[in-house]
């Protein structure tokens, strides 16, 4: 879909009256913010693309000690709606508005999508520690220089939330259990996912 709400849309600096009135139909912003926005896009993305390399960069110097390349992999890939390689402005604006929504809950389910990197509906073992890494690698955390251990970590994450004990954690468990354990539930509150992810 991402920017491509009509076949013929080539042009992906222009913001097309139909891609316009989809996101003001689809997102909680109004017409005069979305276009704000599609200026500053435009000015940061002339292309009016956003490709992972820009996207990494732009996190590198954020993050200067740290590694980004893996955690904005797994991000970009979630915001890349139809797997082009590039962000779009549609995209850009569908993610954004999906992160900022408020409420703890929303914002718990919007994290287990991005720990639930195959989309099976499910959290494993390894992709919870793909993610704990990728993380601290991000803020250049070394799980041996202050003596984190990432399986030490998902082990005590899924001894949590795993309440039924399959080896698996569902949205429903993560939510459940995230909003039961108030120091998970204040590290999501903290709007850790607009800082982190857009």
């Amino acid at each position: 879909m991402g920017g491509v709400i009509g076949k013929e849309k080539k042009d992906f600096k222009v913001l097309t009256l139909e891609n316009l009135k989809f996101l003001e139909n689809n997102t909680n912003y109004t017409k005069e913010y979305l276009l704000e926005c599609h200026k500053n896009f435009i000015e940061d993305c002339p292309s009016g693309l956003l490709d992972k390399k820009t996207y990494i960069k732009y996190y590198e110097e954020m993050y200067p000690d740290g590694n980004a390349k893996k955690f904005c992999n797994q991000v970009f890939e979630k915001f890349d709606i139809d797997k082009n390689g590039k962000i779009d402005f549609v995209e850009y604006i569908l993610a954004m508005s999906v992160l900022s929504q408020d409420g703890l809950s929303n914002k718990l389910k919007i994290a287990f999508q991005m720990y639930d990197t195959d989309r099976n509906g499910y959290i494993d073992k390894k992709e919870m520690e793909r993610i704990i890494v990728a993380v601290f690698e991000l803020v250049g955390e070394t799980v041996k220089k202050n003596n984190l251990n990432a399986k030490k970590l998902v082990e005590d994450l899924f001894a949590k939330l795993d309440t039924d004990n399959d080896g698996l954690i569902s949205e429903e468990e993560f939510v459940q259990g995230s909003l039961n354990d108030p120091c998970l539930s204040n590290i999501i509150d903290q709007n850790e996912i607009e800082s982190t992810y857009l």
